[in-house]
C-alpha cells in the first residue's frame, strides 16, 4: 500500500473506529486556482441517503465544508455559494479555487443501512504557469572564451523546468550544465551552434508556458580572410582593386601592409588607377575583430609588368633591342653581299626590285624603318635587251633613307 492509501486508512480508522472502505475514489483530486473541482463518491444512485457531511480536515472538529440533512443544505464559513452537495450520490463541488483550498478533505454519509459511509481524499490546487523570463549573464559572448549562464523564473505552483535550443531539448553533458532543479542553464565555452533560439519551457500539472526566444550575439573572427582578385602579375598602366572580406561578427576592420609597411588604407579595398613598376611588392591584408581582439592576415606578391618596347609587345631592355637592330643590320649587308657577289659570278645583274620592308621575327617594331633602296638606274640592265656580256657595274651597297631613325624603340 502507497502512502497516500495508507494514510486513508488510516483516517478512515480515525473517523469510523473501523477499517472501513473508502467512499471517494484514489486521489489526489488536482485543481487551477479561480477554477473548480469535483469530489465524486463511489455510492449507488439507489442508495437512499439520510444526511451529508464534508469537512476540510479529517475530524469530527474540522472546519465545515457543507452539510445536507434532506432538508436544507447548509455550506460552512466561507463557502458560501461556493459549494454544491449532489444529493443522489454525495458528491462535492468546490468552485473558485483558491491556494487556501489545499489539503485533505472527508466526507461523512448517513443512509439507511445501519453504517455511515466515509472518505478522504486530498486536493492540490495549482497556480497556472505564468510569466516565464530568462535571465542572462551575457548576451553577447565571445566564441570560445566565454561561459553563458541562463536562469529561468516564472510564477506557478510545483513548477517543472526544461531548455529548448530551437526545437531541440536541451541535456546535461559535455559544455552543458543544469542546475536549480533545472532553473538554470550554464553554458561553458559558447559556440556559434549555441546562438538560439533559446526558451526556457516551464509547467505542472494543469498547465504550461514557454519563455520569450533569448539569442546569443556570439562573436567571431576574424576567420577565412581571402584576396580578390587572383593573380599575381599585372601590366603597367592598368587599374586594379585589391579587395579583402573575412568571416567575423561584428564586420572586421582592415589594415593593408606592402614589404612590411603598414599603408594609410584603413579601408576593405586597395585601389591603383594606374599601376606602375615602383608599385610592385609584397602585399598584405590585416583583418581585425576590436571585440574578439583577433587578428587574421593574407598576402600576396604582386608584380607589375614594365611596358613593351615599340609597340611590339617586348619586354626587353633599351640596350637588348639596339643588340639585335645592329646584328640584323650586319646580317642584311652579309646577305646582300653574298647575293650580289654569286650573281656578278654568274654574268647576271640583279633583278629590278622596289622598296620594301623586311620582318624579323621578334622584330615587327623595325618593319617601317628597314628598307631596301634600288641599285642606281644607269647600273641595270633591260630584260628586252639580253648581250652576251654583261657591263660592269658599281654596286654601292645597302642603303637607308635619311630619316631612318629609331626612335620608336623602348629604351626603359
Amino acid at each position: 500500500m502507497d502512502t497516500t492509501g495508507a494514510l486513508t486508512a488510516s483516517l478512515l480508522v480515525l473517523i469510523t473506529g473501523c477499517c472501513a472502505q473508502n467512499l471517494l475514489p484514489p486521489g489526489p483530486v488536482d485543481g487551477v486556482v479561480g477554477g473548480s473541482v469535483w469530489f465524486n463518491t463511489t455510492i449507488n444512485p439507489t442508495t437512499q441517503i439520510v444526511t451529508i457531511t464534508w469537512r476540510f480536515g479529517t475530524s469530527p472538529t474540522s472546519p465545515l465544508v457543507v452539510s445536507w440533512n434532506s432538508v436544507t443544505e447548509n455550506p460552512g464559513p466561507g463557502y458560501a455559494g461556493r459549494v454544491s452537495v449532489n444529493r443522489t450520490t454525495g458528491a462535492l463541488e468546490l468552485r473558485g479555487l483558491t491556494a487556501a483550498d489545499n489539503g485533505t478533505y472527508s466526507v461523512y454519509i448517513v443512509t439507511t443501512a445501519p453504517d455511515p459511509l466515509t472518505g478522504v481524499v486530498t486536493l492540490n490546487v495549482f497556480a497556472p504557469v505564468s510569466n516565464v523570463t530568462v535571465q542572462a549573464n551575457i548576451t553577447d559572448p565571445v566564441e570560445f572564451n566565454d561561459t553563458v549562464r541562463l536562469s529561468c523564473s516564472a510564477s506557478g505552483s510545483a513548477p517543472s523546468y526544461r531548455w529548448l535550443n530551437d526545437s531541440s531539448e536541451v541535456t546535461a553533458g559535455q559544455r552543458f550544465q543544469l542546475s536549480e532543479s533545472n532553473r538554470t542553464l550554464t553554458i561553458s565555452s559558447v559556440l556559434r551552434s549555441d546562438r538560439g533560439p533559446l526558451y526556457c519551457f516551464v509547467s505542472n500539472s494543469i498547465s504550461n508556458a514557454t519563455s520569450q526566444p533569448v539569442y546569443l550575439n556570439v562573436l567571431y573572427g576574424p576567420e577565412d580572410t581571402s584576396l580578390t582578385p587572383p593573380g599575381h602579375m599585372f601590366p603597367a598602366g592598368s587599374g586594379l582593386t585589391l579587395s579583402c572580406w573575412a568571416r567575423s561578427s561584428p564586420p572586421a576592420q582592415y589594415r593593408w601592409s606592402c614589404n612590411g609597411s603598414l599603408t594609410d588604407s584603413t579601408s576593405q579595398e586597395l585601389r591603383f588607377v594606374s599601376l606602375q613598376e615602383r608599385d610592385s611588392g609584397n602585399y598584405t591584408c590585416w583583418s581585425h575583430n576590436n571585440r574578439t581582439l583577433r587578428y587574421e592576415a593574407v598576402g600576396r606578391e604582386i608584380t607589375v609588368l614594365a611596358p613593351s618596347g615599340g609597340g611590339g609587345g617586348s619586354s626587353l631592355s633599351g640596350g637588348a633591342i639596339a643588340g639585335i637592330v645592329i646584328a640584323v643590320l650586319v646580317a642584311v649587308g652579309l646577305i646582300a653581299g653574298l647575293v650580289y657577289f654569286l650573281m656578278t659570278r654568274q654574268g647576271s645583274s640583279p633583278r629590278e626590285t622596289t622598296n620594301s620592308s623586311v620582318m624579323y621575327e621578334n622584330s615587327e617594331g623595325l618593319k617601317d624603318h628597314m628598307m631596301y633602296m634600288n641599285l642606281p638606274a644607269g647600273h641595270q640592265k633591260k630584260a628586252a635587251q639580253p648581250s652576251p656580256a654583261a657591263p660592269e657595274s658599281t654596286y654601292t651597297g645597302l642603303q637607308f633613307p635619311d630619316n631612318s631613325t629609331y626612335g620608336n624603340l623602348n629604351r626603359s
